[in-house]
């Protein structure tokens, strides 16, 4: 046995690196003092993965804070209908079909031990309580996010052994996206446990002689991952320069090589068959809207960068700042990450070039949409890490063979912690707001104690940006016949939806209000049940008495500038008209984002003394009896235009205190 950190020849002529403190398939080393202290750190990584994606896992529950998490289990439960048709394709539907047929497989418990009495009753209890349906959901994706964390140890091990397996497989369990992802019923966790899957089948495939069944497993698993999130096709890229390059250094003809991706696109096409059959049995609509959705994104970044002064000169000022992220998995890693692919394209060529080729296709796609979030750049970060443990590994033999195994040891000791403590700090303190309370919750809490049921509220924007009182049937029954008017189509399951809502809102006690929601783009909603480029006065003369905003969607608004009406018209108006009767913004043990609840002032039944305070710097000189038809808005009027000192209100008199009426 040679020297450790030496190569030796296999029987077919190759070099085989063997680990200087592992037993793997490289070869026969012999055990060492170190292997309890790997076992050690094996069984804290795993600790820490599970850890950090288990904590905060009921985050906003029975409350959705996220749209695509909604999207995927109200989809998953709309199959139960009788059509597997998701309706849109803005999303891959793996995800939502396994979720599907976790649902069945609750549904079946629940009827055989007697919590459901038939399966409309199942449905129902959706809307009753969503929290077991989203565990369900989330549970999913978190074994995902698991096993890919698992699949990168081995594609560690491979490339340099288990040390760098290890630290790679650390780095992914730390990432802060990655963490937060793995909380929610995400796809992300599921596109990057078949892109790990289908890259360690390619690393596998370098101590083997070059064959089919590689080639068909490894399509499979890219045709999954594009199932259950599109941007898995850069794997595809990526497999095709892996395997010309490889079959190229085995001295394979060109006729060999095409026979061989020919085997792999097949297994890809299989692959995506199975987890979305219907992008082949309805391409005609699946198509042109996966190009269209991702057209409208584009657009509307696009749009967004031209406000804010953001432009394609400078890309790479957008690009840096993503990558230095807190979200992202750190400087010390991206720059390990970055030598580790150069390092590793002298003993891996093939492999180290798909790899770059999937990395720097994902930020080129990234870069399109003019306004990155490192979400966007998963399929990098994958790469980065791998490269990253690759690169201490060869460090510590490169250090070791110039100094001593001690120093090396060292240095690479405080290197991978380095690494590590980064991404970990940013984990901990994201997972830490998903555990604290939200102000999405906290406002719902407000509204369900302070406003009866009926009140008429008017939420404006994103469902899961806003508090998520329970709408009453009125609002519902509007909704339906909606829904119905606009026809089967697309909105087809949604007819159903609203049927068991109403269902539900007929079971639950506690408040209920008359909703009606305003929106300001059709691109991601079923705009059946949303008004858009609507006036404030078109609210204020329906009788609405609240109306709910968040600051996210009111920037976004504002910026883009999306309604013809004119967002920022609106909000002036809503400013002028209303007064701000809550507010929760986040803060010191809260986290969401700023919620205000404005009370319609020429409709609140409350809109006494505290409105007119609050509008204008008076004080109540005496108390007085006036009409009950007193309407603030128009003494308000009268007040600027004759500059009075002294003007009733409907408690009172009130005496202006510096003739400056906040109310102009």
């Amino acid at each position: 046995m040679g020297q450790v950190g030496d190569t030796s020849m296999t029987d077919q002529g190759r070099p085989v690196f063997k680990d200087p403190v592992s037993r793997d398939n490289y070869g026969p080393v012999a055990p060492r003092a170190g292997d309890r202290m790997f076992r050690a750190l094996v069984v804290t990584v795993i600790a820490v993965a599970i850890g950090l994606r288990l904590w905060g896992m009921g985050f906003g529950l029975p409350n959705l804070y996220h749209e695509d998490e909604w999207r995927i289990v109200a989809r998953a439960l709309s199959f139960g209908t009788g059509s597997l048709h998701p309706g849109s394709f803005e999303l891959g539907t793996l995800g939502m079909y396994i979720c599907f047929l976790l649902f069945a497989a609750y549904a079946l418990i629940g009827l055989a031990f007697g919590q459901f009495s038939s399966i409309d009753d199942f449905a129902v209890s959706y809307f009753v309580d969503p929290t077991p349906f989203y565990l369900i959901a989330r549970g999913l994706f978190f074994v995902c996010g698991l096993v890919s964390i698992y699949l990168v140890f081995l594609i560690g091990r491979r490339l340099r052994g288990r040390w760098a397996g290890l630290l790679a497989a650390a780095l992914v369990a730390v990432f802060p996206v990655h963490v937060f992802r793995s909380h929610l019923a995400f796809p992300d966790t599921m596109m990057l446990c078949f892109m790990a899957g289908a890259l360690y089948v390619m690393i596998r495939d370098r101590e083997a002689a070059m064959n089919y069944r590689k080639d068909a497993i490894a399509g499979l698993l890219i045709g999954l991952g594009i199932a259950a999130k599109y941007t898995a096709v850069f794997m595809g890229i990526g497999y095709i320069v892996w395997r010309v390059w490889e079959g190229r250094r085995q001295d394979l003809n060109w006729l060999g090589i095409s026979s061989r991706l020919a085997v792999g696109g097949f297994s890809c096409v299989i692959g995506l068959f199975i987890g979305m059959p219907y992008f082949f049995l309805d391409f005609q609509h699946a198509f042109p809207g996966i190009v269209g959705m991702e057209s409208i994104s584009k657009s509307l970044t696009s749009r967004y960068s031209a406000v804010v002064g953001v432009g394609t000169g400078s890309a790479l000022h957008e690009l840096s700042e993503t990558m230095l992220s807190p979200d992202n998995i750190g400087i010390i890693a991206l720059v390990c990450g970055a030598f580790g692919l150069m390092v590793a394209l002298r003993r891996w060529p093939a492999f180290a070039a798909g790899l770059i080729s999937i990395g720097a296709l994902n930020i080129v796609w990234a870069l399109r949409r003019d306004r990155l979030m490192v979400r966007w750049l998963f399929a990098t970060e994958l790469v980065l890490c791998i490269a990253a443990g690759y690169f201490v590994v060869w460090g510590y033999l490169w250090l070791r063979d110039r100094t001593s195994a001690g120093v090396a040891a060292v240095v690479s000791v405080i290197l991978s912690a380095s690494l590590l403590v980064i991404p970990l700090t940013h984990s901990i303190r994201a997972t830490h707001a998903l555990a604290s309370p939200d102000t999405r919750t906290l406002a719902r809490k407000w509204i369900e104690t302070k406003l009866p049921s009926g009140t008429k509220l008017l939420i404006v924007g994103t469902r899961a940006y806003n508090p998520q009182p329970r709408p009453n049937e009125d609002s519902i029954t509007r909704e339906l016949s909606r829904v119905q008017e606009a026809g089967e189509g697309r909105y087809r399951g949604l007819i159903k939806y609203c049927e068991y809502e109403l269902e539900a809102s007929r079971r639950v006690s506690g408040p209920q209000y008359d909703i009606r929601r305003l929106k300001h783009n059709r691109a991601y909603d079923a705009a059946a049940v949303y008004d858009f480029n609507a006036s404030l006065e078109t609210y204020v003369e329906s009788g609405t008495e609240y109306i709910l905003t968040n600051s996210l969607d009111q920037r976004e608004m504002v910026m883009r500038g999306l309604w013809e009406y004119g967002a920022k018209q609106f909000f002036q108006d809503l400013s002028a008209k209303c007064d701000a009767a809550a507010s929760f913004a986040p803060g010191q043990g809260t986290t969401g984002p700023e919620i205000t609840i404005w009370r319609v002032l020429a409709n609140a039944p409350d809109a006494g003394r505290e409105a007119w305070e609050t509008k204008c710097r008076y004080r109540p000189c005496s108390i007085v009896a006036l009409d009950s038809d007193v309407q603030m808005p128009g003494q308000l009027k009268a007040l600027v235009e004759t500059d009075h000192r002294t003007v009733e209100g409907p408690s009172g008199v009130y005496q202006r205190e510096d003739m400056a009426c906040l109310g102009q």
